[in-house]
């Protein structure tokens, strides 16, 4: 499997989020700057994101089947510097993380991946990520405490505990919730708290190989 064809198949099923973003139309003045689409695309695409959203879809469907791996790579480029809010934000990142590491590289070109991994979000988060969570996120202790499902006057509880050490607060949050998930305490979750907290960014770096 070529890097273009790696990217097309994995891409493509993204596209219905995409055109359900709310910045589309950022991505899509991004998509005509760089020369991913021509001005008569982006004309038709244009009417066709304010008319049907789903034939937008299949009409950027065909565009993106004639890219080649570095058009590819500057898609998901423009997904991650203009659509943080898209549902489709992560999936991107995701795919541009793995297709830039080395070993899956070589299988793509030696032809054994033919499934993008997600078990590295999905999978649960390990004691020595939390630790470099705490680290980073810090500041954020409270909001992630709150979007990972815990009440105010629980965090007040670790604030009362930790009053002056915020990473070691965060990471007593961090493990409590942890351990009382179990297998559900998620990479994916974690991110999705952090990214409610505004700290996705920093936090993301922990989990890159």
């Amino acid at each position: 499997m070529s890097d273009a064809d790696f990217y097309r198949k994995k891409i493509k099923p993204y596209l219905n989020d995409l055109t359900g973003c709310l910045r589309v139309d950022v991505i899509q003045q991004k998509l005509l700057e760089k020369g991913l689409i021509n001005e008569d695309d982006d004309q038709v695409l244009r009417v066709e994101l304010q008319t049907q959203r789903q034939r937008a879809k299949y009409f950027l469907n065909d565009l993106v089947s004639q890219w080649d791996a570095a058009s590819y790579r500057t898609f998901c480029e423009i997904i991650l510097e203009s659509a943080e809010s898209c549902p489709a934000h992560r999936k991107f990142a995701q795919l541009l993380d793995i297709q830039q590491s080395p070993a899956v590289e070589a299988a793509v070109q030696g032809g054994q991946l033919t499934e993008t991994p997600t078990d590295n979000f999905d999978r649960e988060v390990t004691d020595e990520e939390l630790k470099k969570v705490a680290e980073v996120a810090l500041d954020k202790w409270r909001d992630i405490g709150l979007h990972l499902g815990f009440s105010l006057t629980k965090l007040k509880g670790y604030e009362a505990k930790r009053p002056f050490d915020l990473k070691d607060r965060l990471l007593d949050i961090l493990s409590d919730w942890k351990e009382a998930n179990g297998a559900k305490a998620t990479v994916t979750v974690l991110l999705d708290a952090c990214k409610e907290a505004k700290v996705e960014g920093a936090v993301r770096k922990v989990f890159k190989k």
